[in-house]
């Protein structure tokens, strides 16, 4: 099924479901906007929306992203809570476009473990980690902090690139 030139494809508050093999392109406003909403999103495609999947939830464990692609979105390709930004698998699929981020809000992560993966751009405000955290910054990972005010707290235990060929960037959000 193809979700195109809509203003928001999907819009589901306190819904629940799978969505899998899902193609979005152009839409308008949102491809996906879900508040509270434990439906899995997998195998499916987010390009040239102008924001991709926006995810406000109040459980750390639902819905599950993996194995979708994410290309040319302009504002975002993923918008999330710190419960939402654990729930987005190695396995999904990222353009390295600035407007094809990883958008994160301020907030405190939840899981024990955490990791910036490689090859995709993430846009934070102030995250912090609690003492009981691992957060890991793979090589070629790229932190942007939103504001000067912005940045990434870890009162626990922080593993970062270790690459030189590939080293993990933390910088601000006008660096380009």
């Amino acid at each position: 099924i193809t979700f195109e030139k809509n203003r928001q494809a999907i819009y589901a508050e306190e819904a629940m479901g799978e969505l899998s093999n899902l193609r979005f392109s152009y839409n308008t406003e949102y491809a996906i906007y879900s508040k509270n909403s434990p439906f899995n999103i997998h195998d499916s495609y987010f390009g040239n929306n102008q924001r991709g999947i926006y995810l406000r939830t109040t459980s750390p464990t639902m819905p599950k992203l993996v194995n979708n692609s994410f290309e040319n979105n302009v504002e975002y390709a993923y918008d999330a809570d710190v419960y939402g930004f654990t729930l987005l698998a190695e396995n999904n699929f990222f353009t390295s476009t600035v407007g094809n981020t990883i958008s994160l809000a301020n907030g405190t992560l939840t899981d024990v473990d955490s990791t910036f993966y490689k090859n995709r751009i993430y846009k934070l405000g102030t995250i912090t980690a609690p003492p009981t955290a691992t957060v890991v910054i793979e090589p070629g990972a790229v932190l942007k902090f939103a504001t000067v005010s912005s940045g990434l707290v870890v009162q626990g235990e922080l593993i970062a690139g270790n690459q030189s060929a590939a080293p993990a960037i933390l910088t601000s959000w006008l660096d380009d």
